[in-house]
């Protein structure tokens, strides 16, 4: 919850009333709660302070794992010297969604202040939640577990603002039978280095990146970007149609494998489960154009190899090809918005223009070579010669490879030789 009143005068220190606390390790995050003493109450009172250069932090309730925890998680609102609290829940290993049924009131402390977000509230209905979850006061070793990641400030009032993945993240248990209190009210919490957890006992503390995400964007911007000019090299400028084969069914492979990863990451996402985004439509609509373009390039090469002639597929294979690195391209610049890549485009960009530099250079040294090969020389019109009784016409190596028999693909650099 976001709120125009932050006591940005309170000292960050340890609590002052009964309650629990727990301090993450790396001090990055901490959580406090105190529980009233009073069995017709279903109230809960809570802090939840995080290092204010992190893109978001939170702590789940009631669980040991994601699935059916209560989380509350904190970031910086859209004006910058606020904090916004959302409280999500989830039903399996994804991004957690905001529930707008948990009523939280902020209180007093709640603000950013010493490089610390900090949000001090009174939860009406945090015991228990949608989905069967639930946190036992009386329990002297409650379940709990806490996330955060980097990047900065998110600088957001949305509930429902898009999270990015997790860097470091862990579990805990808290005693809440110690946090009960006559006089509850949200524990005052410290991040210094002299601060530690006071009735919570921490159970596992990991790092992690989100690496599914990673393998999809390396894996389709290597095959579209660096993979198939590559092939397109082999086949314009070395003339090698089995290596130019070779290299685009290895790319269509990887663009299988890439665009499985791509589904599997996008449903662990509120954002991107429904499909709906540009990135994805385009994506798969290319994927599924990736095999139309390898079917007509096979059938194109078989057909070549029974009438030594060429085939209507050619200039379709390709002028397709051409056009699917092109929105390979656009896809891509707009899949790192979609995974909250802050510097994702820039190395795309640096990508995008050495292939094209490289690509482009040697196409132009290709064509160029063979316009000189292909220049009368004294003003002769043809390159001829005599032997016996036979005139032989020198014919020069024609520029599209793709439009001439496979038997002329591996002719010699001065051209073939015909009757």
């Amino acid at each position: 919850m976001r709120f125009a009143k932050a006591a940005l005068g309170v000292t960050i220190g340890r609590a002052l009333a009964q309650g629990s606390i727990f301090v993450e390790p790396q001090h990055r995050v901490a959580f406090g709660v105190s529980i009233p003493d009073n069995s017709s109450s279903n109230d809960i009172y809570f802090s939840l302070a995080a290092a204010s250069n992190l893109k978001w932090a939170g702590v789940g309730l009631g669980s040991s794992e994601m699935k059916g925890a209560l989380f509350l998680i904190i970031y910086s609102s859209a004006s910058g010297a606020k904090v916004t609290l959302s409280a999500r829940t989830v039903s399996d290993h994804v991004e957690p969604m905001y529930d707008s049924e948990i009523h939280i009131e902020p209180l007093s402390g709640t603000g950013i202040a010493n490089g610390t977000m900090t949000f001090s509230g009174r939860c009406t209905n945090c015991r228990s939640w949608s989905g069967g979850g639930s946190i036992d006061v009386s329990s002297d070793d409650q379940d709990c577990i806490f996330a955060f990641a980097p990047g900065g400030p998110m600088n957001s009032d949305d509930f429902t603002a898009p999270l990015n993945y997790h860097t470091s993240y862990g579990s805990f248990s808290i005693n809440l039978k110690q946090a009960t209190s006559w006089v509850p009210s949200p524990p005052l919490l410290g991040l210094s280095e002299t601060e530690s957890s006071s009735g919570a006992t921490l159970l596992s503390d990991e790092s992690t990146q989100n690496w599914v995400t990673i393998i999809h964007a390396v894996i389709m911007v290597g095959c579209f970007i660096g993979m198939l000019p590559l092939g397109a090299i082999f086949l314009r400028v070395m003339n090698k149609i089995r290596w130019h084969a070779i290299n685009q069914s290895f790319a269509l492979v990887g663009i299988m494998i890439g665009t499985g990863l791509g589904i599997y990451t996008s449903l662990r996402y509120t954002r991107s489960k429904s499909f709906n985004t540009a990135h994805q439509v385009i994506g798969l609509l290319v994927a599924a154009l990736m095999v139309v373009q390898f079917l007509l390039g096979f059938v194109h090469h078989r057909l070549y190899k029974q009438t030594q002639q060429t085939t209507k597929l050619a200039p379709v294979h390709v002028w397709l090809g051409r056009i699917l690195i092109i929105a390979s391209v656009v896809v891509a610049f707009l899949g790192f918005p979609l995974a909250l890549s802050e510097n994702g485009q820039t190395i795309l960009a640096v990508f995008v223009v050495l292939a094209t530099v490289v690509t482009g250079s040697l196409l132009l040294w290709k064509w160029y070579s063979g316009k000189r090969r292909r220049t009368p020389v004294l003003g002769e019109t043809d390159a001829t010669s005599h032997v016996g009784q036979g005139r032989r016409k020198f014919v020069a190596e024609p520029q599209d490879t793709a439009m001439v028999p496979l038997r002329l693909y591996a002719t010699t650099e001065r051209g073939v030789y015909e009757h």
